[in-house]
């Protein structure tokens, strides 16, 4: 790997000194500057701009970045290609960043400074990088993509941004914001995929005849990729499932897992079985959805262990209310342990929505709560504890 050198000056644009007293000295500013390789003193864009109290920003297309700072913040310059490079913030001047050694020429077939179609795209990937993490930072890179193409910008891009910016929203469930970008998308540019996730928010917020609306003239789409044809299926079982037409819902998620087998789909099979037994077990025809319920057990077993996990409780929060205490118990015993060799809690079922994951203490609570309801009170008292 290329060793990286990094050059740091400050550019004074005045010969006055800043008087910071006017500005308080604890007061927030602009400071403004560029990043350039040494070389060839060209702009270096995509280059993550962060301070220690947490601003942030990318440099553009010609290496620019404003970010606001106190004195005394520490401001780190990096990317893929730039090591972490740090400098403390001592007044408003301007700042020069130069990488010495940065690897222009490896940029072959394209100009070595990115066009706006390549930084609009570096600013979506940062977006969702900070989806679950911070809806702040992804909003403002959302609003810098969208900036980046100006009035007349190319309307797929524009499309793309909307897009974006709808998973975000409905990743922190604001749903009509969701809502809103999509259809805001779609109009810019009309696509199947945006389609398929404003399905998904008109599911989630009960509105299953829109869903249907929508989804009915991309079932005569021939040649469909085969996961979008598994997705548009499932979206239209579950909009039938929530008009409590359960016949139509079945039939669409069968045909749904007809697709997902034979192209290998493996993740959907676990996801659609599983569907299968909660149409069954919301007309309270037990003895099928246990067998759906069965499947999917056995299908999330092959795949890795955080989604068994995720099934084995779903699974249990059915034989919950049907009131198969010991069977309830046994699969989340089983969960128990499971989870106890993971790094990390387990997500909701659902990641494209916030929610709180499957903890050890949230499976400990259930246990004992399925105890209580047998009156089994010494066996519940460990898992309270």
């Amino acid at each position: 790997m290329q060793e990286i050198r990094f050059f740091l000056f400050v550019l004074f644009l005045s010969l006055s000194t800043v008087n910071l007293s006017a500005q308080g000295q604890t007061g927030i500013f602009e400071v403004s500057g560029k990043v350039v390789s040494k070389e060839g003193q060209r702009g270096i864009s995509g280059v993550e701009v962060s301070t220690d109290k947490g601003t942030y920003t990318l440099t553009n297309a010609l290496g620019e970045f404003k970010i606001d700072v106190r004195v005394g913040d520490v401001i780190t310059f990096q990317n893929a290609e730039i090591l972490p490079i740090q400098y403390t913030v001592i007044n408003d001047e301007s700042i020069r960043v130069e990488v010495g050694g940065y690897a222009e020429d490896n940029r072959t077939g394209r100009s070595k400074m990115r066009s706006i179609t390549d930084m609009h795209a570096v600013y979506l990937d940062s977006a969702r990088f900070y989806k679950q993490s911070s809806i702040e930072k992804s909003l403002d890179f959302i609003t810098q993509s969208m900036a980046l193409l100006g009035d007349q910008g190319n309307k797929k891009e524009l499309a793309e941004s909307l897009a974006t910016l709808g998973e975000i929203y409905q990743y922190h469930q604001q749903f009509d914001l969701a809502i809103d970008n999509f259809i805001g998308s779609l109009e810019a540019r009309n696509t199947i995929g945006t389609t398929l996730k404003l399905a998904q928010v008109y599911n989630i917020t009960g509105a299953f005849r829109k869903t249907l609306e929508i989804v009915s003239p991309l079932l005569d789409i021939k040649n469909l990729p085969a996961l979008q044809r598994v997705s548009l299926y499932e979206l239209t079982g579950d909009a039938y499932k929530g008009i409590e037409e359960g016949n139509t819902a079945i039939d669409f998620y069968q045909e749904g897992l007809k697709v997902a087998r034979k192209n290998q789909l493996m993740a959907k099979i676990p996801d659609l079985n599983s569907k299968i037994a909660d149409v069954y077990a919301s007309e309270n025809r037990l003895i099928e959805a246990e067998a759906f319920y069965d499947n999917s057990l056995q299908e999330a077993k092959k795949q890795a262990p955080n989604r068994a996990v995720q099934e084995k409780e779903k699974v249990a929060d059915f034989f919950n209310k049907s009131s198969q205490f010991n069977k309830e118990i046994e699969l989340r015993k089983e969960s128990l342990e499971q989870i106890k060799g993971l790094s990390a809690p387990v997500a909701s079922m659902d990641e494209n929505i916030m929610a709180d994951s499957i903890t050890a203490q949230r499976i400990n609570y259930k246990i004992a709560s399925a105890y209580v309801a047998q009156q089994r009170f010494d066996e519940a008292i460990p898992y309270l504890q």
